[in-house]
C-alpha cells in the first residue's frame, strides 16, 4: 500500500514537472501524452527560406500587408489552413512574411501585389520550382487544391509572362540580392525599397515587351533602307505564293486524271 501511494506521488511529480518543462519550451502535450504538433505561423525570414531550400520540404508562404482588410482575410484563412496542415502535410512548411520588412522575399519571390501566395515545390530532379496560389482560395480549397496537386496542372513562375525570370535562376536571385544588399535605393529613389522591388517585375515584363517590339521596328527601317518590302507585306507575298503554288498543282492533277481517263475512254469506244 505505501509502495502504491509513493509511486502514484512520484507519477505525479513527473508529470507535473513535464508539464513546467513543456509549457517553457512552448510544446503542447495532448492528454494521451502525445506532442501536439505547433500550428502557429511564424513569420519567415531570409535566413529561414535559405534553411528550407536545404530540405526537402515544400513551402507555402503567405504575403500580407499590416492593417489591410484583404490581407488580414487571407492569413485569417491561412492560419486555418495551418490547423489541418500540421498533420496533413507534415512535410509543408507554413510561413508569411510581412512584405514591407523583407524586400528580399519581396522581389525573390516575383510579387506584383499584396497580398499573395507563393507554393515552393521541389520536385523529383531535385528542382524547386515556385506557382501562383489563388488568393481567394478559403481554407477547405488549400486542402483541395493540395490533396489533389493541382499545382501540377499550371505552369510554374519563370515563363513567358515573367520574361523567364524565376525566384530560382539567376535573374530572381539578383533581384533578391539587389534588393536586399542596396541601402542607397531608399535615399536614391523618391519611392520606398520595398515598392520599388515590387515593381520590379511589371518593369521587367514591359522592358521585355518594348525590347522585342524595338527589334521588330528595327527591321522594319532596315527593310525599308535596302529597299526590302515590309516584313507583313513578305509574309502576304510568301503566302500568295504558296496559294498559287498549291492552285497549279491542283490543276496539273486534274489534267493528269483528265489525260489518264481518256485512253480508258477510247478503248471503250474500240471495244464497241
Amino acid at each position: 500500500m505505501l509502495v502504491g501511494a509513493r509511486f502514484l506521488v512520484s507519477s505525479i511529480a513527473v508529470l507535473l514537472s513535464l508539464a513546467v518543462v513543456t509549457q517553457a519550451a512552448g510544446v503542447s502535450i495532448d492528454r494521451d501524452g502525445s506532442v501536439i504538433a505547433d500550428k502557429s505561423v511564424g513569420e519567415m525570414t531570409k535566413e529561414s527560406f535559405l534553411t528550407y531550400l536545404d530540405t526537402k520540404q515544400s513551402m507555402l508562404i503567405s504575403f500580407y500587408q499590416k492593417d489591410n482588410a484583404e490581407s488580414d482575410k487571407a492569413l485569417s484563412d491561412f492560419e486555418t489552413f495551418a490547423k489541418e496542415a500540421a498533420t496533413r502535410y507534415p512535410d509543408l512548411q507554413l510561413g508569411k512574411v510581412d512584405f514591407k520588412q523583407s524586400p528580399y522575399l519581396t522581389a525573390r519571390m516575383l510579387l506584383t501585389g499584396v497580398p499573395e501566395l507563393r507554393l515552393l515545390i521541389k520536385g523529383e530532379d531535385s528542382a524547386w520550382r515556385a506557382y501562383n496560389m489563388e488568393i481567394t482560395f478559403g481554407a477547405e480549397e488549400m486542402v483541395h487544391y493540395m490533396d489533389n496537386q493541382l499545382w501540377l496542372d499550371e505552369a510554374p513562375l519563370g515563363g513567358q509572362a515573367q520574361m523567364y525570370c524565376s525566384p530560382f535562376n539567376f535573374c530572381g536571385k539578383a533581384l533578391a540580392f539587389i534588393a536586399d544588399k542596396s541601402t542607397a535605393m531608399e535615399s536614391a529613389l523618391p519611392i520606398p525599397k520595398w515598392l520599388a522591388m515590387l515593381l520590379v517585375p511589371a518593369i521587367i515584363t514591359f522592358a521585355g515587351r518594348f525590347i522585342i517590339d524595338g527589334m521588330y521596328g528595327a527591321e522594319e527601317q532596315i527593310r525599308n533602307l535596302l529597299g526590302y518590302p515590309r516584313a507583313a507585306e513578305a509574309n502576304n507575298e510568301a503566302l500568295s505564293d504558296i496559294e498559287s503554288e498549291a492552285e497549279q498543282d491542283a490543276d496539273a492533277g486534274a489534267k493528269s486524271k483528265r489525260e489518264t481517263s481518256q485512253p480508258k475512254q477510247s478503248k471503250e469506244k474500240k471495244a464497241q
